[in-house]
This record gives structure tokens, C-alpha cells and sequence, in this order.
């Protein structure tokens, strides 16, 4: 079995065949969605993801996307990937396996977040560090339509009404902003805003980051109206983003995503005005439920403190140097705009 790349041997109706069998994500069965993830360049010309597989004949065997990414690690960038999408037929034994062992020694460090209990066994086989350290939180923001939901989709209300209970009746504050300052939206974010604000975070921090043309990519080449910026300005100067996903669920109800934000030097009232603020804008979409992801406890702290209920937590699941770093426990985490759940999708 050999391995190729996915995007210039196979058409979009093999991949569209393959994940309708294997791959649980009903988007990655979508023609459109896949035009998008397979043909679609970045603005240097080149993909965003690797997708590479296994093909026989004019069947897919197994596939697995490799997203480039930055870790910012000893002071310095340093090449990092993302994979996902790692799914494989199970009449071609061990396709997949071919895969993940092809990737590992073309890359310095991999990560991804959460799997399969099949998917876990493997990674531990192979040496990946798992660390239960991406804490998943919850708004529910419109509880009674969720129950009127249910009628066709009551596992979903049930699930989410339970993370409501925990927490009922709590509201997310508005954002209090200083003087002179504004928080509105953008069609992209400014560069001078993405260079060099590792250098003002704790430096036993650990970032791991997409490339600054990821924002450009999801906002103007995107298929779907999903993607926001709202950017925190003074004097037009941006200081400031928070990155949102709104998003139609089963039964009519939407699911909004708090994707990513930052704020130069960390601010800490900065960022809660932005996650206020995003959670807001994200309610007046429409959002029924609300979810955030985060590793950092600086990040962690913005959902606890503004009503968001903690549902579980997910493992980072990493390998090379990264997981070397996290791993000694010598290090916090901080992933920004990454996939899980749907969070990039």
C-alpha cells in the first residue's frame, strides 16, 4: 500500500464516498465543503492541509489531513502540524496505521485533540503524550426553545438542558469597556496584531498556532456565512479579536462557538471585554447554546468567570518536542484556532 496525496489523486466524489462510510462528520460528506478543504489554496499558493491516503483502485483505503501549524517553543517558531480527519477502511488492515506512521517523521511536532478509544490505544502504543488538558465550556443562552426542540431531537435538548441546570438562570455580563475604546466587526484581523504577542505572554508558555492567513482563508474563501471577527480597537488601531462560529444544528437549533481571541499584552480586562462581547454577538445571532475550548489557565478562567458551565475535558494528544515540554510538566499550553468539534469546520 502506498501513501499519495489525496488532493491531486482522488476526485471529490471518491473522498465525498468514502467519509459518507467511515467519517461521522456530516460536512465531510458535503460537495461544496470538500471543493473547499481539497481545491482551495492559500494566498502563497499552496494548501493549508495535506490530505493524504491510501487508494485502490477507485476506492479510498484510509485518509488523515495534516494541518501546518507554529509552536512557539525555546523562544522561538518552530515547525508543529495538526492532523485530523484520520479515519480508514476496515477491510484494508492497517491502512490507517500506514498513515500515522508516515506522517511522524515528516514533522517536529504533531498534535490534535480528542479520539477515538480505538484511535487512544494506538497513540499510547506509539509513544503520544495524552494530556487532559483542553477543558470544554458551555452558555446555554435559550434553554425553553432548546426544550421545544426536543420534540425532534431529544437526545440533544436532554444533554444540553442538563448543562443548564447545573448553572440556571446566570447571564453573561456586558462587556465594561475603558474609555476611548470600541469593540465592532472586521474583515480581517491586522497583522502588526498577530507578530511577535508570544513575547508578552508567561514565558513557560507554550503556543501552538495556524498561520496568519488561516483568518483570510475561513472569512473570504469559506462556503457558508459562519465566520466572525470582532476586533477591540483605540483610535481604529486594532488591540484586540475574538474569532466566532455560528452554526445550524438538528431541529432547528444553532450552536455557537467562541473560536479564538487575544488581546496585546494579554490584557486580562481586554479579554473579558472580548468574550463578552463575542458571547453577545453570538446571542443576538441567535446562538441556542454557546461552547469554548481552552488550555491555558488564563483562557480557562474567561468561561468560569462569565457563567459558562464546564462540561468535560478532552485530551491534547501530541507528539516531539511539544509533548516533550507539556509532558515535564514544566509548561501551560495555549492552542489557538484549532479543530475539534467543529471549531474550524
Amino acid at each position: 500500500m502506498k501513501v499519495v496525496d489525496l488532493a491531486a489523486s482522488a476526485t471529490v466524489e471518491q473522498i465525498q464516498s468514502f467519509n459518507q462510510r467511515f467519517n461521522p462528520e456530516p460536512r465531510l460528506s458535503d460537495p461544496q465543503f470538500l471543493n473547499w478543504k481539497y481545491r482551495t489554496p492559500t494566498e502563497d499558493g499552496t494548501q493549508i492541509t495535506s490530505h493524504l491516503g491510501i487508494v485502490d483502485g477507485d476506492q479510498i483505503a484510509a485518509q488523515v489531513s495534516v494541518q501546518r501549524m507554529r509552536a512557539w517553543l525555546d523562544g522561538r517558531w518552530q515547525e508543529c502540524s495538526y492532523w485530523a480527519d484520520w479515519f480508514s477502511n476496515p477491510a484494508y488492515g492497517g491502512a490507517g496505521l500506514l498513515l500515522l506512521n508516515h506522517i511522524i517523521p515528516q514533522n517536529g511536532s504533531l498534535l490534535a485533540t480528542s479520539a477515538s478509544d480505538l484511535a487512544y490505544a494506538v497513540y499510547q502504543r506509539l509513544k503520544f503524550v495524552l494530556m487532559p488538558i483542553d477543558q470544554r465550556f458551555v452558555f446555554v443562552s435559550r434553554p425553553m426553545e432548546i426544550l421545544s426542540a426536543a420534540r425532534s431531537n431529544p437526545r440533544r435538548a436532554a444533554s444540553l438542558l442538563r448543562r443548564w441546570t447545573k448553572r440556571p438562570l446566570v447571564r453573561v455580563l456586558r462587556p465594561a469597556l475603558e474609555a476611548g475604546l470600541e469593540i465592532s466587526p472586521v474583515s480581517n484581523v491586522d497583522s502588526s496584531l498577530l507578530d511577535g504577542w508570544e513575547l508578552d505572554a508567561p514565558s513557560n508558555t507554550i503556543f501552538v498556532r495556524r498561520e496568519d492567513w488561516a483568518f483570510s482563508w475561513l472569512l473570504e474563501k469559506f462556503p457558508y456565512p459562519e465566520f466572525r471577527i470582532l476586533a477591540l480597537k483605540s483610535s481604529e488601531r486594532q488591540i484586540g479579536y475574538v474569532l466566532l462560529h455560528l452554526t445550524r444544528k438538528a431541529g432547528g437549533l444553532k450552536e455557537g462557538k467562541i473560536v479564538d481571541l487575544n488581546a496585546r499584552g494579554w490584557n486580562k480586562r481586554h479579554l473579558v471585554s472580548l468574550f463578552r462581547a463575542g458571547a453577545h454577538d453570538l446571542i443576538n445571532q441567535g446562538a441556542h447554546v454557546i461552547s469554548y475550548h481552552a488550555s491555558h489557565p488564563l483562557f480557562t478562567s474567561l468561561a468560569r468567570e462569565n457563567n459558562f458551565a464546564k462540561v468535560r475535558d478532552q485530551c491534547v494528544i501530541m507528539y516531539g518536542p511539544v509533548a516533550e515540554t507539556v509532558g515535564s510538566g514544566n509548561a501551560d499550553l495555549h492552542v489557538t484556532y484549532y479543530d475539534h468539534d467543529e471549531a474550524y469546520y
